[in-house]
Parts: C-alpha cells; sequence; structure tokens
C-alpha cells in the first residue's frame, strides 16, 4: 500500500509540474503578446507625435514668415510716411495684426493638439496596461 500510495503521490506531483509548466507558458506567451501589442501601439503615437511636431513646426514657420513680410511692409511704409502721427498708426495697426494673427495661430494649435490627444494619445491609455 506504501508503494502504491507513493507512486500516487509522485504521479499527482508529476502532474501539478506539469499543470504549473503549462500555465506558465501561457502566462508567458500573454505577456509577450501584450508586450508587442503594447510596443505597436506605443510605436504609431510616437510616429504620430512625429508628424505633429512637423506640421506644428512648418504653421510656426509660415506665421514667422508672414509676420516679417508684414514687419518689412510696415517698415518701409513708416519710413515713407509723411509724418509721426501716420507712422505712430502704422505701428499700432502692424502691432494689433501680429498680436491677432498670433493669438489665432495659438487657437488653431491648441486644436490639432487637442485632436491629438483625443485620437490618439487618450485611446494609447486604454489599450497599454
Amino acid at each position: 500500500m506504501a508503494k502504491k500510495n507513493s507512486k500516487s503521490k509522485a504521479s499527482a506531483a508529476k502532474t501539478k509540474k506539469n499543470t504549473a509548466e503549462k500555465t506558465v507558458n501561457v502566462d508567458f506567451e500573454h505577456v509577450a503578446a501584450a508586450a508587442t501589442d503594447n510596443a505597436k501601439a506605443i510605436g504609431s503615437v510616437i510616429a504620430e507625435s512625429a508628424r505633429m511636431a512637423g506640421k506644428i513646426g512648418v504653421r510656426n514657420v509660415q506665421m514667422m514668415t508672414r509676420t516679417a513680410e508684414r514687419g518689412y511692409e510696415t517698415t518701409q511704409a513708416m519710413t515713407s510716411a509723411g509724418d509721426l502721427r501716420t507712422a505712430f498708426e502704422l505701428q499700432t495697426n502692424f502691432a494689433k495684426s501680429v498680436v491677432s494673427a498670433y493669438t489665432s495661430e495659438m487657437k488653431e494649435q491648441a486644436k490639432l493638439y487637442k485632436s491629438f490627444w483625443q485620437d490618439t494619445v487618450k485611446p494609447l491609455g486604454a489599450q497599454v496596461r
């Protein structure tokens, strides 16, 4: 009876070991699959971030170019202004237009960032665990 009991104990231990190994292997496969999916998701967010930075950079350069062109035109007009009052009016109008253009551009960029966050980053948080 002792032999039979030790055989059944050995068999039970072997079954437990096999079950544990299978569970560990399944867990590792699950972890590896999740890590791969997370890496792909993070990679796509990084790529989209680079595209967004490019868009913002182009918009900033365009805004600065327009501002510099208007500044040059205003300077030319101010130098040919007949009196000081006209020069001040030109300068005031230029300053107002620059502030208005800057404010409008920042609002547009804020919309871009918000859209980027809602469409790209926020869903990533739900996916990556």
